[in-house]
């Protein structure tokens, strides 16, 4: 089963994404700002989907994209969609953030946006499949 992180200090968000997730079937973890992010996604072996307001108090999306970019290669697989309402340009994105989602935001393009967030990290935790390794032939 999929993990879904969401990070959000607007505590109505973060319900309205728990119940939405937990009825299609995901498990859900609510942070209401970065702090704990990182210590979230060392507890998920198998991945997650984040999903990060931009804008929080305490620990921001900036800061949590940097420490995300200092753990590069340590932490379980994850796809990263970052929330916000500024106007930030999507070229304008840490390297981290893999979707830069706008608020406001339409529920039914969220839940099509964790599916596929989600089947890439299932990706990257399965196993390569026999024969789509290309050997170099012997000399």
């Amino acid at each position: 089963m999929t993990h879904v992180l969401v990070v959000d200090d607007d505590r109505a968000i973060r319900e309205l994404l728990r119940f939405a997730f937990e009825c299609d079937g995901y498990e859900v973890t609510l942070l209401c700002d970065g702090t704990k992010v990182i210590e979230a996604l060392e507890e998920q072996p198998d991945g997650c989907v984040v999903l990060m307001d931009l804008m929080m108090p305490y620990v921001d999306g900036w800061e949590v994209c940097r420490r995300l970019r200092q753990r590069a290669g340590t932490l379980p697989p994850y796809r990263l969609a970052l929330m916000t309402a500024s106007g930030l340009p999507a070229d304008e994105c840490p390297p981290e953030v893999h979707v830069l989602l706008r608020k406001p935001f339409e529920l039914d393009k969220v839940l099509q946006l964790v599916a596929t967030l989600a089947a890439f990290v299932a990706e990257i935790q399965m196993p390569p499949v026999m024969g789509r390794v290309q050997h170099a032939a012997a000399s």
